[in-house]
């Protein structure tokens, strides 16, 4: 339950970051590094 809370409290910290200058920029890297973490998980199971 405590997880489940986090994950949402860091999904609308990276929304209301959207609204500063470097906000967008913060956001996409964020999805970059999600992204890269997905295949890392995908290459280990695949091995």
């Amino acid at each position: 339950m405590i997880a489940t809370g986090l994950l949402h409290l860091v999904g609308i910290l990276l929304v209301e970051t959207r609204r500063w200058p470097g906000g967008r920029s913060l956001v996409q890297g964020a999805g970059g590094c999600v992204a890269l973490v997905g295949l890392w998980f995908l290459e280990r199971a695949l091995a």
